[in-house]
């Protein structure tokens, strides 16, 4: 009878002392061992308040195991009509500089997730973090939070929740609830050199951004755009509003800087003040900094031309933005059209004007004026190649804007692409142009989305032209409206850019007649200097780009990688810089050299997770990001794992990257 009644009253022990419906602190080791599995426990105290009045509320886990946990997340809920919570603290249990992700609390709820850096556990039990709590109004408050934990094997385990109670009283003074926020802005886009743009050393650039007034005060023209941390890059300290921004207004604010002497990755951080100096951005809080981040060269972004051959490479997918205006079909000028080869589904020369042509300065006419500066593109019925031959079958003459870097693009009307077609046209500078030096490239657009690149290809005038043959059966069954995009490498000099013969080849059509003429004969390209091959894996878990620069700065390719990782080019003989890119994830950056005949093949790579915003750091931002879309499957570049929902999960792996920057040394990756 004794050792019954004994168990009884240890039992009885246990149930009191366990954190449910209780502030009071969870004992561990009681004898019969109820306490040996982890827990989570939350302490308040003082247990009652009154209304205005702040308490503290402490939350733990207990008992963690010997091996340690990599991370854990708190789903914590309160009453939102009684109290308020403010100024969560994370501790160090996961060890110093832990990443942390807290969705701000609203509407009665909020997670906090963290995990350790820099392979960091939490081995024994603590304090995982602190949170304020404020009476609003008068009754009793139950404060829960439940806890997942990983141990670094890419799954939660639940292991309970603590329920913490709290009354609120009554207080002399009367409740007041906090105003709008008057200064707060929301980033909405970087209208130019966006994040990862390359630039020469000492090169002089504007920096514009487009930021929105989401507050409810009036940012006036005693505002300033202002310098925080990082890089200045010659720019101003600071530099008054333009004009007055309403609530509901954006604005495009615009810096003149210069890019650093010394090669490397430099970003610079800028915020807002208002009139009294106070300053504020964007962010939940209205306090985050946006940015401007470029990668510096010690190459010039124009070489000048040399007689060597043009490279080979094609190039899959970057964007291109969309024409923002849209123009009727225009009839193709007058002129006999030969018969187009065999095979023939759609040719784009005769249908040049059916096209919507724009350059960055606008809309463009079909066919337009010799000379404009905003860019010109013409049907040549007779075009003449680099060669000094004139081809028997028409082309487009295509001339880009007037600037540096200046482009014109067409967007043919939609058509439906089968398997096996195939986009053929012979590439080349206008016979004459000596000077001409761009880049062709064949672009794509399925419904509303923006443009993307298929192929393309740096063009010289150097006597040769390149024949084009591009297999479009990975477009098949849909309905695509190409692009024809040409773009002047430096400034436009003699950019006379010719598509020759460009249609849309299918081996089991006939072509329709529309005058009698002799079938085309395709004529050869000249030949091209000796070539190897590129290729190597990189690891990310996402998609991953591969960049080809010559000269550290030219961009000569650019394509995917497979669905494992692995890539390959055939590129002629020399040395390029090769970059590989991949969303949330920073990047890696190697050269190497191409032998004549030979596979030369880079080191395979991992890629570290955590660049959610894409500005080469790993930091507490990106956390951020995760803890503003906690629970939620987009956007999908914070979802890390790919497992469809954003969590604590996704932390860990930014953890484990937390601080680092810049690119990864490709070469010296083992």
């Amino acid at each position: 009878m004794k050792s019954k009644r004994l168990f009884q009253i240890l039992v009885l022990l246990a149930l009191l002392f366990t954190s449910i419906g209780t502030n009071q602190p969870v004992l561990a080791n009681t004898s019969i061992n109820l306490q040996a599995q982890p827990f989570v426990s939350m302490m308040v105290l003082p247990a009652s308040i009154a209304v205005n009045e702040t308490v503290t509320a402490t939350v733990s886990l207990n008992n963690i195991p010997t091996e340690g946990y990599t991370s854990a997340e708190f789903s914590c809920t309160y009453p939102a009509n009684l109290v308020e919570v403010r100024n969560i603290v994370v501790t160090g249990l996961f060890g110093p500089d832990p990443a942390t992700a807290i969705s701000d609390p609203q509407n009665g709820s909020f997670i906090v997730g963290m995990a350790g850096s820099q392979g960091n556990k939490a081995t024994a039990g603590g304090v995982a973090f602190t949170f304020q709590v404020k009476g609003l109004g008068i009754g009793q408050v139950a404060l829960d939070c439940a806890a997942r934990v990983s141990d670094g094997g890419n799954l939660l385990t639940g292991i309970g929740s603590a329920t913490a109670g709290l009354m609120v009283m009554e207080a002399t003074a009367t409740p007041t609830i906090a105003p709008a926020a008057c200064d707060k802005a929301e980033f909405i886009a970087d209208i130019n050199v966006p994040p990862g743009t390359f630039m020469p050393t000492g090169a002089q650039f504007t920096k514009t951004w487009r930021l929105k007034n989401i507050g409810s005060c009036v940012w006036t023209a005693s505002y300033r755009i202002a310098f925080l941390s990082g890089e200045q890059m010659d720019a101003v300290s600071s530099v008054q509003f333009p004009r007055d921004v309403v609530p509901g207004q954006t604005v495009d604010l615009s810096l003149n800087m210069t890019a650093p002497t010394t090669p490397g990755t430099y970003c610079g951080y800028w915020i807002f003040q208002n009139d009294t100096g106070k300053p504020f951005g964007i962010g939940p809080q209205g306090n985050q900094p946006w940015f401007v981040d470029i990668l510096v060269s010690d190459a010039t972004l124009t070489p000048t031309p040399t007689a060597t051959q043009t490279p080979s490479i094609t190039l899959t997918p970057t964007q291109s933005p969309a024409p923002t205006l849209t123009q009727s079909p225009v009839p193709s000028p007058t002129g006999p059209t030969p018969t187009p080869p065999a095979g023939t589904v759609y040719d784009f020369a005769v249908n040049v004007c059916t096209a919507t042509w724009s350059s960055d300065a606008g809309q463009l006419p079909c066919p337009g004026t010799e000379g404009d500066p905003r860019g010109f593109v013409f049907k040549v019925n007779d075009p003449r190649l680099e060669t000094g031959e004139i081809y028997t079958r028409p082309g487009i003459l295509t001339f880009p804007q007037d600037a540096q870097n200046g482009s014109i693009q067409g967007l043919f009307p939609p058509i439906k692409v089968q398997d096996g077609d195939r986009f053929r046209s012979i590439l080349s500078c206008e016979g004459g142009a000596t000077n001409c030096y761009v880049t062709f490239r064949l672009g794509y657009q399925i419904g509303t989305n923006p443009i993307e690149t298929l192929w393309g290809y740096i063009e010289k005038y150097d006597g040769a032209y390149y024949s084009m043959d591009y297999d479009l059966s990975r477009l098949a069954g849909q309905e695509v409206r190409f692009a024809l995009i040409v773009d002047s490498i430096g400034s436009k000099a003699d950019d006379r850019a010719l598509w020759v013969g460009p249609i849309i080849y299918r081996p089991d059509a006939t072509a329709t007649p529309s005058v009698t003429s002799t079938p085309l004969e395709s004529p050869t390209a000249t030949s091209l200097p000796a070539s190897g091959m590129l290729t190597g894996q990189i690891h990310a878990g996402k998609p991953v780009t591969i960049s080809v620069y010559r000269d550290n700065a030219i961009l000569v390719a650019s394509q995917p990688a497979n669905s494992d990782g692995t890539f390959s080019f055939t590129t002629p003989v020399g040395t390029y810089l090769i970059v590989a890119k991949a969303d949330g994830f920073l990047g890696a950056q190697g050269s190497i050299t191409v032998t004549a005949g030979n596979t030369s093949a880079m080191p395979v790579i991992s890629l570290p997770a955590g660049d959610i915003d894409n500005n080469n750091r790993i930091d507490q931002f990106d956390a951020l990001t995760i803890g503003m879309n906690y629970n939620t499957a987009l956007p999908t570049i914070a979802d890390l794992n790919n497992d469809g929902i954003i969590n604590v999960l996704d932390l860990e792996l930014l953890a484990g990257n937390y601080r680092k920057a810049g690119l990864v040394p490709w070469n010296d990756y083992f």
